[in-house]
């Protein structure tokens, strides 16, 4: 739905980095926890954030980056009855990318920065939909090379609801 305004409206992610004018979009539940997901992701200074499917072929590959991936799952209790919100579940998928001249150490840094960006219990809102860290988010495995650069993955369990 479109809903015309007499309010600019700039879009605060990276990836919707436009104004748009006169009119206000609404999204859909799944695109409300992708910007409240995003929105949070976007204040982490440290590195340049990308989105996955949105990423460069070979973006800085002199310096870290972080590639992300929201999936989503089935809730247990999508429905719990009457007037309560549906839930929805996912895991956020962060692929810390690292030149190969960085250390173990100086990678695992990186990357626990980037878990430590999510505390476990916050709440992220984006309108009527409220996405909360279910549990601590986790460097999770070893670094492994990946086109060029050392990759390692944190991910961040989530629920939503709304």
């Amino acid at each position: 739905f479109i809903i015309p305004t007499s309010n600019p409206l700039t879009l605060p992610c990276q990836h919707f980095s436009y104004t748009i004018h006169n009119m206000t979009q609404l999204t859909n539940p799944d695109g409300k926890i992708f910007l409240a997901i995003s929105s949070h992701m976007d204040t982490f200074a440290e590195c340049p954030v990308h989105y996955n499917p949105d990423v460069p072929e070979q973006p800085l590959s002199n310096a870290p980056y972080v590639i992300v991936t929201d999936t989503r799952l089935d809730a247990d209790t999508r429905y719990v009855g009457g007037n309560d919100p549906d839930e929805y579940r996912g895991t956020l998928s962060l692929s810390v990318m690292c030149p190969m001249g960085y250390t173990a150490a100086q990678a695992i840094g990186v990357a626990g920065r980037i878990a430590d960006h999510w505390q476990k219990g916050a709440w992220y809102p984006y309108g009527d939909m409220m996405v909360q860290v279910l549990a601590r988010p986790r460097v999770i495995g070893a670094g492994y090379q990946d086109a060029g650069m050392m990759r390692y993955p944190v991910t961040v369990k989530w629920r939503a609801v709304g």
